[in-house]
């Protein structure tokens, strides 16, 4: 079913589960990359990692949150910290 939906079908289904586990949150921040709004996955992540308590510890989005980082150029320092300190086993 999830072919036979369009970017906005997905983006808006998406937006709504995303706090059920962050491979719905990673799924829509791809869907933001892929259309180039790169600053709009970044905001998405910022606010899932301050209102889900499942956050803390989830190495794959401090991984891509950090890759999104570095590449818009905004300083990665402060989240580094904060990945290290939740998620022991992360390799930076």
């Amino acid at each position: 079913m999830r072919e036979l939906l369009t970017g906005k079908e997905k983006e808006k289904i998406l937006a709504i589960i995303q706090f059920n586990g962050s491979h719905k949150l990673i799924e829509l921040v791809h869907l933001y990359k892929s259309q180039n709004a790169e600053q709009k996955a970044i905001d998405v992540i910022k606010s899932w990692l301050e209102k889900s308590a499942k956050s803390y510890g989830d190495e794959n989005v401090y991984s891509v949150y950090l890759d999104l980082l570095n590449k818009t150029q905004q300083s990665i320092s402060e989240v580094a910290k904060e990945a290290l300190t939740h998620c022991a086993n992360i390799s930076i």
